[in-house]
């Protein structure tokens, strides 16, 4: 703590909780500061005594250790600060429940500040409604590697913790900031909660954000401004050509610079500016002002950050030097630097730095379309087309096709043109690629004279209808149906497509190629019968023109995997085992859509989905796997649309491995196991879809994993509806949860549970279950009623936080009737002025501890909210 680092950290604190004061004219000793994560109290001393407008602090840390330092350094500081009338208290607990303490009583606060080894992103809620209107939160983010995007694995943590994807790029920490900013908007929205940036910064190897946070019931309507400044990012990943476009607009698939057709989408990020101008003025007043009286140097880290800050264009992100550079046609790679910035500046565009690369950086408000006629007129004056090299490590090298010397050649640099030959050459771009075409035009390499080379451009354009491969339809049906099937898989070729009509086919191999295949009629008339092996194994990596479209494509079709007849005379337990090792369809990469099909499948799972594979069901059903109905893993994606998985010995989806799952007006009923199964940090999100009859638990998310429920049915399940367990997290809204034998929702072993506006009806046990330590459910809106063993129940040592307009009734429990009962050390939290509608108190027995009375065993460490 005791570094430069810090003190520019804690000036800036201080900076801008005076220009605060300021800005609101608060008397003195009138505002009341929240020091959330003290550790060992210096932040807190500092603004008791630099701070005249502070009347109470709160200095909070819940490491024993550092509570002793802190409690030593007060103590040993109130000879210093016996001039000063600030009510210092210090507590020893979980951030999240300080705040959410102080929020459930009333006591809002005018200043939070949230310094963490990490992230501080769960303890961001709790702050969020701990704070008065136009209070100010300020925020320190010490995982940059996450929010940037380098390293192995920090993709998929910034996803999970910021519900956001980083890019690579030179802009990455201002990327960063952005990720950052949107994260922490997006939770004030849903908290009915406005935020205003007023400096957002990258500091010292963090990023510091400091906001003003308004209540929106002051402005009636949520701000569209802030509803409209989140925007994502597509990347070109051969040049790092970067486009920003809005959640509803499209993009071209192509780079306008480089031709690449190949992108990454990054973000959602905050597009506004980081800087709220008149806040900002004051700080610099109040930064030269401090200096005065402090008599410290001009050279100072936080007057430099501020000059670099105030220099800086609103506009997001930026391109930086080396990005022209990998672009210059000439042999040095050399370019003048001041002819770029003379040139945008002439134009009428402004332009500067970046504060987080100051002399690399190029931020500008022009258009990309002039950025790119721009980039054109620079590096290659005669017009002529620029092209970049693909290198293996993705790095942009740009260069000009070689064209021999001659008479009425053009010189341009170090390199001669001939504009006419460049012309034809264009006409051909789009039927050969450039290898084909070097070969064709110059052999092994030498040159040739323009009369030559005119003769062999016209043979190059009678070839081109040879060299390009133009789709073909293959008709299967009648006589020797399944020879001409396979005949068909052989001479397949990527844009072909086979068309089957009615009748059975065997399929004796297994079909290792990306095809499309298109049943005719009724989808029960064309059968594809497999046996004693899998159908489809398939791992795609094109390239060229089919790399980004949809290589696997089965529509219209009914596929039934049988297990090997030989097998017939044992009994059920060994023709599973026989089978239990084949899946129906492997996709192992590239992309798959299945349409309107049927799979009878006697195999471990009718299909699975790993290293980034993408697949699109719609219309189809799954049935009688003995493993389950699909396994994601490896960041495999599935999108599934009114579709039914129904029946089988295993899970309906099984998601693991940062797997990740969109659903929607789809049925999983009547499996053996779970309906839905997510765990090892899979992401899934459910919209108006139906979960019945299922053996164990409806719906089970553990392992960190996270899921986003909406506008569903469960009901009828075995063990329970909804169970959330080992650290998973749960989102559910407007869902009804219904006849379950076991709890509707039950949150155990550290898991996390939002519920809003969600009904809990005749269950054969509680309705909603809360046990064990570091578990957490915040319920809000809900109707729990005709539950045999009591609406909700609190216990062991956990956590709940009951919203308004809760209604509970007709609950039967222990006490003939019980809505709410709280047991063995479990926390009860009211978060609403409405608080709850119950048609019988609440039930505390003897053993319970009542929430209005706090004591440090009652609160223990709940992890946070961190919901997709």
């Amino acid at each position: 703590f005791l570094n430069s680092d810090g003190r520019d950290q804690r000036d800036l604190t201080i900076i801008a909780l005076l220009a605060h004061a300021e800005t609101t004219r608060a008397p003195l000793n009138s505002l009341v500061v929240v020091d959330a994560l003290a550790a060992t109290g210096l932040r807190s001393l500092r603004i008791a005594r630099e701070v005249p407008q502070v009347g109470k602090i709160f200095a909070n840390d819940n490491s024993p250790d550092a509570f002793r330092c802190l409690c030593k350094n007060v103590e040993e500081s109130k000879a210093s600060l016996a001039g000063c009338e600030v009510k210092l208290l210090t507590s020893c607990e979980d951030a999240a429940t300080l705040l959410t303490d102080l929020a459930s009583q009333k006591e809002l606060v005018d200043f939070i500040d949230l310094d963490p080894f990490g992230s501080p992103i769960n303890i961001v809620p709790s702050a969020l409604r701990c704070l008065k209107h136009g209070g100010l939160l300020s925020m320190a983010f010490f995982d940059v590697q996450v929010l940037t995007g380098f390293g192995h694995g920090s993709s998929e943590l910034c996803f999970s913790r910021y519900g956001a994807q980083p890019l690579n790029m030179r802009c990455s920490k201002e990327l960063g900031i952005r990720i950052a900013l949107a994260c922490v908007s997006k939770f004030a929205l849903q908290l009915d909660r406005n935020l205003e940036p007023l400096i957002c910064a990258y500091v010292n190897c963090c990023v510091r954000i400091i906001a003003r946070v308004t209540h929106q019931d002051h402005e009636h309507v949520c701000d569209s401004k802030h509803v409209g400044s989140h925007h994502m990012v597509w990347k070109c990943t051969n040049c790092e050509y970067w486009e920003m476009v809005g959640a509803d607009s499209s993009v071209s698939k192509k780079c306008e610079v480089c031709g690449n057709q190949e992108k990454e989408l990054g973000g959602p990020i905050w597009s506004a500016s980081l800087v709220d101008k008149n806040f900002f003025s004051v700080c610099k007043r109040t930064l030269e002002k401090v200096q005065m009286e402090r008599n410290i140097a001009d050279a100072d880290n936080l007057s430099i950050l501020f000059r670099e800050l105030s220099a800086e264009l609103p506009n997001p992100l930026f391109y930086d030097f080396s990005f022209f550079s990998r672009c210059s046609a000439r042999s040095d790679n050399s370019f003048d630097r001041t002819n770029i910035l003379r040139t945008i500046e002439k134009a009428g565009y402004k332009v500067s730095h970046s504060h987080t690369a100051v002399n690399l950086a190029v931020k500008t408000d022009a258009p990309n379309s002039f950025l790119t006629q721009m980039l054109q007129k620079l590096v290659s004056p005669s017009g002529v087309k620029i092209r970049f090299k693909r290198c293996r490590d993705q790095s942009a090298k740009l260069e000009e096709p070689p064209v021999p010397r001659g008479e009425g050649q053009q010189t341009v640099g170090q390199l001669d043109v001939v504009p006419q030959v460049n012309a034809q050459l264009k006409e051909c771009e789009g039927k050969m690629n450039r290898r084909q075409r070097r070969k064709l035009l110059f052999g092994q390499g030498e040159a040739m004279e323009p009369s030559s080379l005119q003769a062999k451009l016209c043979e190059t354009q009678a070839t081109c209808c040879e060299i390009t491969h133009e789709p073909c339809l293959f008709r299967v049906g009648g006589d020797d149906a399944e020879s001409k099937f396979f005949e068909a898989v052989r001479n397949f070729k990527p844009g072909d497509s086979i068309q089957l009509g009615k009748g059975s086919y065997n399929i004796r191999k297994t079909i290792s190629k990306p095809l499309k295949i298109y049943g005719i009629g009724n989808p029960s008339e064309v059968v594809l019968i497999v046996e004693k092996l899998p159908f489809m194994v398939v791992q795609v990596q094109l390239e060229g023109a089919h790399a980004r479209e949809t290589q696997v494509e089965l529509c219209n079709l009914t596929i039934r995997h049988f297990q090997s007849h030989e097998n017939e005379n044992c009994n059920a337990n060994k023709k599973r085992k026989a089978s239990s090792t084949w899946n129906c369809i492997e996709l192992k990469g590239g992309s798959m859509a299945l349409k309107d099909c049927t799979l009878f499948c006697h195999s471990r799972y009718c299909c699975t989905i790993g290293g980034n594979g993408i697949m699109a069901v719609s219309r189809s059903n799954f049935s009688n796997s003995h493993g389950g109905g699909f396994c994601v893993c490896g960041k495999g994606n599935l999108i599934l649309e009114d579709s039914k998985i129904c029946q089988t010995s295993g899970s309906g989806i099984e998601l693991r491995g940062m797997g990740r799952l969109l659903c929607s007006r789809s049925e999983l009923n009547s499996n053996r196991k779970s309906g839905l199964f997510l765990r090892q940090n899979a992401i899934c999100q459910l919209e108006g879809c139906k979960l019945w009859q299922n053996g164990y638990a409806a719906i089970e998310c553990i392992e960190t994993a996270m899921i986003h429920i909406k506008n569903c049915e469960v009901c009828k399940s075995q063990k329970g509806g909804l169970f959330v367990h080992s650290n998973g997290r749960a989102h559910i809204e407007a869902s009804l949860i219904s006849e379950c034998k076991f709890a509707g929702v039950h949150v155990k072993w550290g898991g996390s549970l939002y519920m809003r506006d969600c009904q809990v009806l005749r269950g054969r046990q509680c309705g909603v279950l809360v046990e064990d330590e570091h578990s957490r459910a915040e319920v809000d809106g809900c109707t729990i009623k005709d539950n045999r063993g009591g609406g909700m129940l609190i216990q062991a040592q956990s956590c709940a936080y009951l919203g308004g307009n809760m209604q509970f009734s007709s609950n039967m429990g222990e006490a003939d009737t019980c809505n709410v009962r709280v047991t063995g050390g479990g926390a009860r939290h009211e978060l609403q002025d409405e608080g709850c509608r119950c048609s019988s108190t609440l039930t505390y027995p003897k053993t319970s501890r009542c929430c209005n009375k706090r004591s440090p065993t009652q609160y223990r460490s709940p992890r946070s909210r961190n919901l997709c």
